[in-house]
């Protein structure tokens, strides 16, 4: 999401006490409410909200984000930089942006009751190809690390620990568990050594650029679609957010029909900075 911040290992936050009631967090000198918190979020898109409500990871890291933003505000005031005839002017052009936008989301805006149940069904039907779930891996490796530019001892002794590595397989306490894949996501490298992609199969060892690899399956999920239940929500987000851009697109139209825009050629070539008057 582009509102999220690369400020965050930069901070420290102290959280609040129990005592301290509705505050949500103490970062430097700022201090920041669950409302502070909630009243940001709600400026977020259907799509967007309804993503953060069903990633908790997701929700921590925008409202982090948010943090982040609400430091460098208060340092940004700290420094009357908001009276700085350059920013001023940037604040006007973020404002009328902001206005614009809010007033054609509000006349654009779909009816609350949309989509409604028939319109879900009809949705789900025909996003079926969209919604299946490839066939997936839950993979784990040992992994023994190489520079490309190690001497011959060093290259002796990783292939030499890998291989002996190899003998133990299929069982080894080392393995470390890389997740669920598919086998698109698979590096092509990975996926021509491997045997049949199957629960137990375990490659033989493969160099990469940093190292060896053993790679094992450890469980496999067969394709399938998710049920119109487990992606409503999500469903609805996206047939909102297309009825929005539909809605948006036929105002403009509108708009435009009526107060149809006639340019001066002639003046327009001078409202580039330093063009001739």
């Amino acid at each position: 999401m582009k509102c999220v911040l690369h400020l965050l290992p930069l901070l420290m936050l102290t959280a609040a006490t129990a005592a301290d009631e509705g505050l949500l967090v103490r970062a430097g000198g700022a201090e920041i409410t669950v409302e502070d918190v909630r009243a940001s979020l709600e400026t977020l898109d259907a799509r967007q909200l309804t993503a953060v409500r069903e990633d908790k990871t997701l929700l921590e890291q925008v409202v982090r984000s948010f943090i982040a933003q609400r430091l460098v505000l208060q340092q940004a005031l700290e420094r009357k930089w908001n009276e700085e005839p350059e920013v001023i002017a940037r604040l006007k052009r973020a404002h009328d942006t902001a206005l614009t936008q809010s007033f054609l989301e509000s006349v654009a805006q779909p009816p609350a009751h949309y989509p409604d149940e028939e319109d879900l069904k009809a949705a789900y039907a025909k996003s079926q190809a969209a919604l299946l779930v490839p066939r997936t891996y839950r993979l784990a490796q040992l992994f023994v690390p190489l520079e490309k530019d190690a001497t011959p001892q060093a290259q002796q002794q990783a292939e030499e620990k890998i291989h002996a590595a190899a003998a133990r397989m299929p069982a080894d306490p080392k393995l470390v568990e890389i997740g669920w894949l598919s086998e698109s996501q698979i590096q092509p490298e990975i996926r021509g050594r491997m045997p049949v992609l199957k629960p137990g199969a375990v490659s033989p060892p493969i160099r990469l650029d940093d190292g060896w690899h053993i790679l094992k399956v450890l469980e496999m999920r067969e394709a399938h679609t998710p049920t119109l239940d487990q992606v409503r929500s999500r469903l609805r987000a996206a047939l909102r957010s297309e009825r929005l851009r539909e809605n948006t697109e036929a105002y403009l139209a509108r708009l435009l029909k009526e107060n149809p825009i006639v340019l001066d050629q002639t003046a327009l070539a001078r409202v580039l900075p330093g063009a001739a008057h």
